[in-house]
């Protein structure tokens, strides 16, 4: 199931064609302003979670992975980060 080609194309043209007929041009407009605001909200969503991410931690993520693919270029702060770690448990006796 991949994208439409152009008899499905044709076939929901006609069929908004025939729902909406002098109305079709209003309800493409107000489907254009729908799809705008959704990704402009969506946009927010990422603003507000990076910014969320990089008040904790002090780091902007972004210069940090462009300065890490350069090793020569190696900040303290980057220098101090530590990798996440598994929690080791011990082995369970039998």
């Amino acid at each position: 199931m991949g994208a439409l080609g152009p008899t499905e194309i044709i076939v929901v043209g006609i069929v908004a064609i025939l729902l909406f007929g002098k109305n079709l041009p209003d309800v493409a407009r107000k489907l254009g302003n729908s799809y705008e605001q959704f990704r402009k909200g969506l946009q927010e969503i990422k603003n507000d979670v990076n910014q969320a991410a990089n008040a904790d931690t002090g780091v902007d993520h972004r210069s940090y992975k462009r300065s890490a693919s350069s090793s020569s270029n190696i900040s303290e702060a980057e220098d101090d980060f530590e990798q996440p770690r598994a929690p080791r448990f011990p082995e369970p006796k039998v």
